[in-house]
Formats: structure tokens, sequence, C-alpha cells
């Protein structure tokens, strides 16, 4: 389950992120793409996921105090939790945001093949 929150920080799912990106890049894109297949196969639950640009929203960067991007800020469970980079090393990605083991029904498909 994917939904996009409308402000950051306002939240209601057991987990949520906010992923910060800098305009359409392919490596903008490739860590939404990466932060959402990751999210969806370790958190059959749900949660949150809101994608800010940091070019069309400099104030809220800064006020965030992002770096550099694509940063994504596990926001919930507390405390909150900062990775960067394109998210695609899945396992260690997963390590960092502290995020559960993928389901084992889930391992078992990729396992045979079913994907």
């Amino acid at each position: 389950m994917f939904r996009a929150i409308g402000e950051v920080g306002q939240v209601t799912a057991g987990y949520a992120f906010c992923l910060y990106v800098a305009g359409q890049s392919e490596r903008s894109s490739a860590a939404e793409s990466n932060l959402r297949a990751l999210a969806g196969a370790r958190l059959p639950d749900g949660y949150e996921v809101e994608v800010v640009d940091v070019v069309a929203r400099p104030g809220l960067a800064e006020e965030q105090r992002i770096l550099a991007t694509p940063t994504v800020v596990r926001l919930l469970p507390l405390p909150q939790v900062r990775v960067i980079g394109d998210l695609s090393d899945p396992p260690r990605v997963a390590s960092a945001l502290g995020l559960p083991d993928e389901p084992k029904d889930a391992r078992m498909g990729k396992e045979a093949g079913d994907d």
C-alpha cells in the first residue's frame, strides 16, 4: 500500500518516510522506485511516503537540513533515521532504516521463482 501525504510530518501509518530528491533526474526516480519496492516488500501492512523535490521546495530542504539528495528520512517509528543515496542495496537500506524482515511467504515465493 502506498499513500502520499500532503505535509511533511503529518503521518498516520506505522512507518512513514520522506524522500528528498533533486528534480526529475534518473537518480531521483531510482531512489523513489527503490524505496517503494523495499517498503512494499517489507511493510505489508502499509506505509506512507512523501516525495519532496528540493529544487521546488528549497526552504523545506534547508529547514530539514537536507545536505545531499536523494535522502530518505524515516519519520516513524521514532527516532528519525536518514539514509543518503539511491537506495539500490535493499538489505543494507532495510537494515539502516530498521525495517522488519521480508514476510516469510514472500521470501519463499522468491526462492521458488514466483517473484
